[in-house]
């Protein structure tokens, strides 16, 4: 099992990854983050 904690957008994610059942997943404050949400965060920065 591996964890890696990032800061995305000020926001903490997990990201959690099984190489013995080959799954990837990622939680934030606890819970778990679907990918779609993930993406969301990690897109482009509003322009302003």
């Amino acid at each position: 099992m591996v964890e890696i904690g990032l800061t995305v957008n000020e926001r903490q994610v997990m990201m959690h990854s099984c190489s013995r059942c080959d799954t990837r997943w990622w939680d934030s404050d606890g819970e778990l983050l679907p990918l779609a949400n993930l993406l969301e965060l990690v897109g482009p920065a509003p322009r302003g």
